[in-house]
C-alpha cells in the first residue's frame, strides 16, 4: 500500500526555504566574518531541514536505523539540533502532560526517555523520534525498535508493519515515543491497533488513545495516513 499525504511536510519545507533565504540574505550583509560564518552554518542547515521535508529523510539529523548518530551529520547539523534539544527542554519542563499514559492494557505512549522512566515491566520500545538519538540505556536493555520520522509527519508505513512483525503475538508491554508524545508515537500506536483488530477506524484509534493521554493530536496529514492505513485493513483481513 502507498500511503500518501505530503501537505504539513510540503509547508514545513516550504517554511524552511523561506529561512534559507532570510538567514542567508542576513549573512550576505553581516560585517563580522564570524557572524558570517555561523549565519552561513544556519542557512545550510535550514536548506538541508528544507530538502529534508520536501523528499522525506529523517536522516537529514544523522539518526541511524537502531538510534545510535552519525556525529559528521551530527557537527553540521549543530545549530538546529541544539535548538530543537532547548526546546524541547524547556517544554518537558514547563508541561503538564505526564511523561507516558497507559492507553491500553501494555500499550504506553509518550515522551522519549532513558530506561529508568519507563514504565514497570516494558519490554519493547518503539522510538519514532528522528531528531534525538535514543538513549543507549533503552537500546542496550529492551528490545528497542527504532522508525525515524520527522516532527509532524506520519512514520513509513513498510516499517511500521516490519515493527508490528518484530514485535509478533508475544505479551510484551509496548511503549511507543517520540519528542512530546502527541503525534508520531500516537500515530504509531492507533495504527498498531487497528492492525490488530482493537479499534475500527482512525478516529476511533485515536478517541481512545485521547482517553487516556488528551494532549494526543495527530496533525491532519497524520490522520489522512491512519485513515487509508484503516481503509486497507478490512481488504488485508479478507485476503488473509
Amino acid at each position: 500500500m502507498n500511503v500518501v499525504s505530503h501537505h504539513r511536510r510540503t509547508f514545513f519545507a516550504v517554511v524552511f526555504a523561506a529561512l534559507f533565504v532570510a538567514v542567508s540574505f542576513t549573512a550576505v550583509r553581516a560585517d563580522a566574518a564570524v557572524w558570517k560564518s555561523i549565519l552561513g552554518w544556519i542557512a545550510i542547515d535550514t536548506l538541508l531541514l528544507s530538502i529534508a521535508y520536501f523528499i522525506n529523510w529523517p536522516g537529514v539529523y544523522g539518526k541511524s536505523a537502531v538510534g545510535s548518530i552519525r556525529w559528521p551529520i551530527v557537527l553540521l547539523m549543530t545549530p538546529v539540533l541544539l535548538f530543537v534539544r532547548i526546546v524541547w527542554q524547556l517544554q518537558n519542563i514547563a508541561t503538564r502532560t505526564p511523561l507516558y499514559s497507559e492507553i491500553a492494557p501494555d500499550l504506553f505512549v509518550g515522551r522519549l526517555c532513558n530506561f529508568e522512566s519507563l514504565p514497570e515491566g516494558v519490554s519493547v520500545v518503539v522510538d519514532l523520534t528522528a531528531e534525538f538519538q535514543t538513549p543507549h540505556s533503552l537500546r542496550s536493555r529492551v528490545q528497542t525498535i527504532c522508525l525515524p520520522t520527522l516532527d509532524g509527519c506520519s512514520p513509513d508505513w513498510k516499517k511500521c508493519q516490519q515493527a508490528f512483525a518484530s514485535i509478533g503475538n508475544n505479551h510484551h508491554r509496548i511503549y511507543a515515543c517520540c519528542a512530546n508524545g502527541h503525534g508520531r508515537s500516537v500515530t504509531f500506536m492507533a495504527a498498531w491497533l487497528g492492525y490488530h483488530g482493537s479499534c475500527q477506524s482512525a478516529a476511533g484509534a485515536v478517541k481512545l488513545i485521547q482517553v487516556a493521554r488528551p494532549t494526543a493530536a495527530p496533525n491532519s496529514d497524520q490522520m489522512r495516513f491512519l485513515t487509508q492505513i484503516f481503509d486497507t485493513l478490512p481488504q488485508k483481513c479478507e485476503e488473509e
